[in-house]
């Protein structure tokens, strides 16, 4: 008899305690829930998807924009810039050098006369001291004249000459010294080495 009395006090203490702890579980669990807000769901019964859309930045807070800067490189620069003007200033400048093909004769009796037109309506007496040296080349550089004929050259300076006699068919350059003959240049580039002489030389012309 005392045994039975003895194992129903255990179960009912066992009882006892299960229904302890449950009770602490459901009043935990009632905290929670009231801790936690609930959102309502639509009466439709469709769950609602949270918006992702991001929230932009106020603009004090956001980084400040980084801008791409191209470095220039001075020194390039000023050299292109040098270059320029000195191409445009040798656009701008004259003729510097003008080159002529012929035949070069050498009056050694200078009688060039300066009213006639043409080489050829000369009187054959102005040709009787007149030797030809052969085909050549006259390079004009402002005032300076070089003539080169085969193996020879000859150079003549502004200062070297009293003047310059223009023909159709020629040019003759006439020497301050008067035992020096005159070199007469036969070309069909007459007018072109007129042209350039007019603007550079400091010699008189005729």
């Amino acid at each position: 008899m005392l045994f039975l009395i003895a194992i129903a006090l255990i179960v009912a203490g066992v009882l006892c305690l299960a229904y302890v702890v449950g009770q602490m579980l459901r009043d935990r669990q009632a905290r929670l829930s009231a801790a936690a807000p609930t959102e309502p769901l639509p009466a439709t019964g469709s769950v609602r998807v949270p918006n992702t859309t991001p929230v932009p930045e106020p603009a004090s807070q956001r980084p400040p924009e980084t801008e791409s800067l191209t470095r220039i490189d001075t020194d390039l620069l000023a050299e292109t810039l040098k270059v320029a003007a000195r191409t445009e200033g040798a656009e701008l400048q004259p003729e510097e050098q003008l080159i002529v093909t012929g035949v070069l004769y050498q009056d050694h009796g200078r009688r060039i006369p300066h009213q006639v037109g043409r080489f050829g309506e000369l009187p054959v007496r102005f040709f009787s001291e007149m030797r030809r040296v052969g085909s050549g080349t006259m390079i004009l550089e402002r005032s300076n004249f070089r003539i080169h004929c085969g193996n020879a050259s000859y150079s003549y300076s502004a200062g070297d000459l009293d003047q310059i006699v223009f023909q159709e068919s020629g040019v003759a350059l006439v020497p301050v010294l008067p035992d020096r003959p005159v070199p007469v240049f036969i070309t069909r580039e007459a007018r072109s080495v007129k042209s350039f002489i007019k603007k550079h030389a400091r010699t008189r012309t005729a």
